[in-house]
């Protein structure tokens, strides 16, 4: 895994914290039941939630953008994939675009469980502050993984059992945030790399599965996590001066 570009360099060491909107949800998920929606469902509820936090952009795997002297068109398929091709010019109808994106659809039945990142300097023993708004956007309560290292170890390999179920190898990763202006006109994304610049303080850790035959949410993974988990309270979490937990273990770059 590869630090976010936009996490100091200082920051070594990262601890795994989940958000619930619901203490029910952070109770299940102690108890290491996870519920695991899909990349489409989950850009229907932002959409509807806050227009501001939908990025329509995640799980593209090609953004494409106009240059000074050639426009995009585009016309998407029946499986929703768009096909682009480049004509030079200025737009003159509505068939010309200056965005597009390609295989936009395509990741929309992968299965996500998100989490924040909290990124910790090692030597100053410091973390970095949790904005206030992730109260707003993720929710009150709080679960509170004190051994990081343990817990993508457990990940990996109840993922390692339930392989041949899965249409590919498991993904764990830090999400990187870009503005779209500075990106040049051909740009790979995918489920890492979000055009959202303004959700930068969201500092999301994605697990991806991508599951045969499972359409919406996948409800079956379950880990030991009791013993590694905590019950917290966002707020208090936001206005710590230090993360006041014995026995903390944070990963490692």
């Amino acid at each position: 895994m590869k630090k976010p570009n936009h996490i100091p360099l200082n920051y070594d060491s990262f601890l795994l914290i989940k958000f619930f909107k619901e203490s029910q949800w952070r109770d299940e998920f102690i108890d290491g039941k996870f519920y695991m929606n899909t990349v489409g469902i989950i850009q229907q509820y932002f959409e509807n939630y806050d227009g501001k936090q939908y990025d329509i952009y995640d799980g593209t795997q090609t953004f494409l953008r106009t240059t000074g002297d050639s426009h995009l068109s585009f016309l998407p398929d029946e499986k929703g994939e768009y096909w682009i091709v480049q004509k030079p010019g200025m737009p003159t109808d509505n068939q010309f675009v200056a965005e597009a994106a390609l295989g936009r659809n395509m990741e929309s039945e992968k299965k996500l469980f998100c989490m924040y990142t909290l990124w910790g300097d090692s030597i100053k023993k410091e973390f970095r502050k949790i904005d206030s708004s992730i109260i707003k956007d993720f929710g009150k309560y709080a679960a509170v993984l004190i051994n990081t290292p343990l817990f993508i170890k457990r990940v990996q390999e109840k993922a390692n059992l339930i392989r041949s179920q899965m249409n590919s190898e498991p993904l764990y990763d830090f999400v990187d945030y870009f503005h779209k202006e500075n990106l040049p006109a051909i740009t790979p994304l995918g489920l890492y790399r979000k055009i959202q610049a303004d959700s930068v303080h969201q500092n999301e850790f994605r697990i991806c599965f991508d599951m045969k035959d499972v359409t919406g949410a996948y409800k079956d993974f379950k880990i030991q996590n009791s013993d590694i988990c905590v019950a917290f309270e966002t707020e208090k979490l936001i206005n710590m001066s230090k993360v006041d937990i014995t026995g903390l273990r944070f990963g490692r770059l």
